[in-house]
């Protein structure tokens, strides 16, 4: 899990002191504030992506009709890792990083079968600085995750409700994993935060081969209950650029 840099409570008594709108006019970079609130977005948004693979992965392993490659997709997406599965269809996956130590672990009650709303995944996932509860469940939409996660090192939380859509070549054995909407909430204290940074994604975030957000539409509400001030901003990402606009 990425280390988060950013501490959007300095950010909030630094809004606080100058002024109660983001784009008051008094810096010379008036995007400033609203990338510092893309960023804490997007980096939780880009953690989500390799539990977003992973779990499409899975599913995709475990569902007829791409049975015949699910040991290829096995060794592309999880060459890394090491997979046991119960009797019950319960997979415990550690997946590997450097010098060969665990870092992130899933344990995923899949009944032996694909997502769906009958069979809904149970999920637990564990990284340095986060755990996380999550369900997996489709409809004819698609895949749809709730993520309950805690992230320790900062005391934050986050809590999404995302959908989720993937293809499969079968060629190359490869997935492409679309985020194609949701909604999700970040801050430091759930019971009693001094902020929260609201967000809905508009438009699918989409990836390229390299995992690099290329297209996205995400409208976000910071709101500060120590300063008593609430932003909001849309970003747009085309081609892997963002703009911003002051709602």
């Amino acid at each position: 899990m990425r280390h988060i840099a950013i501490c959007l409570a300095v950010a909030a008594a630094a809004l606080s002191v100058v002024g109660c709108k983001l784009d008051d006019g008094t810096s010379r970079d008036t995007d400033r504030p609203a990338r510092t609130l893309w960023r804490e977005v997007s980096w939780y948004m880009d953690d989500m992506m390799p539990i977003c693979r992973h779990l499409a992965a899975l599913d995709a392993m475990l569902s007829p009709e791409w049975s015949d490659i699910a040991d290829k997709l096995e060794v592309r997406y999880f060459d890394d890792a090491t997979i046991t599965v119960d009797e019950e269809g319960n997979y415990d996956i550690s997946i590997f990083g450097s010098y060969d130590r665990v870092a992130a672990h899933y344990r995923i009650a899949t009944a032996g079968q694909p997502a769906s709303e009958d069979n809904p995944w149970q999920v637990i996932y564990t990284a340095d600085l986060a755990e996380a509860d999550m369900v997996l469940t489709r409809d004819d939409a698609g895949l749809h995750l709730d993520l309950a996660a805690d992230y320790h090192r900062r005391e934050c939380y986050h809590r999404a409700a995302i959908d989720l859509n993937y293809t499969v070549d079968k060629n190359r054995a490869r997935i492409g994993v679309t985020v194609g909407g949701g909604e999700g909430r970040i801050g430091d204290m759930e019971d009693n935060p001094s902020y929260t940074i609201a967000y809905d994604i508009a438009a699918p975030l989409k990836y390229d081969s390299s995992y690099s957000l290329m297209s996205a539409e995400v409208e976000i509400v910071y709101d500060d209950f120590i300063g008593h001030t609430t932003d909001r901003v849309r970003v747009t990402v085309d081609r892997g650029y963002a703009t911003y606009e002051y709602m």
